[in-house]
């Protein structure tokens, strides 16, 4: 099914077809547990993306291309994919964490700690945003903000971190 898609994707003539083929064809080889084949896919889904591209199609493109870099660990693909995302006002509320999450992985990787800090402030800030992702992920993104504050001096920084994990694990045990 991916390989039809793909070969599909060349012969769309509308912008917007082939940003659906490609966007499909990515997903295809997700689903088959392809994501270095799935990479490519959503890299030229992106690249084609356009003002009068749909919202729906659009967010779709940056969810699989981040999905099929951070399997790959592309950082530069899983910042752009999730950047995008969480500067999306119609990004779904639930995967917001993720995508921090995600994004915040793929700064420190990439050497940028400022970014990481910075997307994973709200939820060390802002309790409901952290009552929103699972408490594994909630888990992992408090402590590695509490790693990249410290790293960067702001110890203050990294104890509201490691405070609020354990407001939250107190709550979650009551």
């Amino acid at each position: 099914r991916a390989q039809a898609l793909a070969a599909l994707a060349k012969m769309a003539e509308r912008n917007a077809d082939r940003v659906e083929v490609e966007t499909a064809a990515a997903a295809a080889w997700l689903a088959a547990d392809e994501p270095a084949a799935a990479l490519p896919h959503g890299a030229r889904a992106h690249a084609e993306l356009r003002p009068d591209v749909p919202a729906a199609l659009r967010r779709e493109v940056l969810v699989t291309l981040g999905e099929a870099a951070w399997r790959q660990r592309a950082w530069p693909d899983v910042i752009r994919a999730y950047k995008g995302l969480i500067e999306d006002p119609g990004a779904e509320s639930p995967r917001l964490g993720t995508f921090r999450y995600r994004l915040a992985v793929a700064g420190d990787r990439s050497g940028d700690a400022q970014l990481a800090i910075a997307t994973l402030r709200p939820l060390v800030e802002d309790l409901d945003a952290a009552r929103a992702v699972t408490p594994e992920l909630r888990g992992q993104a408090l402590r590695l903000f509490a790693d990249l504050a410290e790293r960067s001096g702001d110890l203050g920084g990294a104890a509201a971190a490691l405070e609020s994990f354990a407001a939250l694990a107190v709550d979650s045990s009551a």
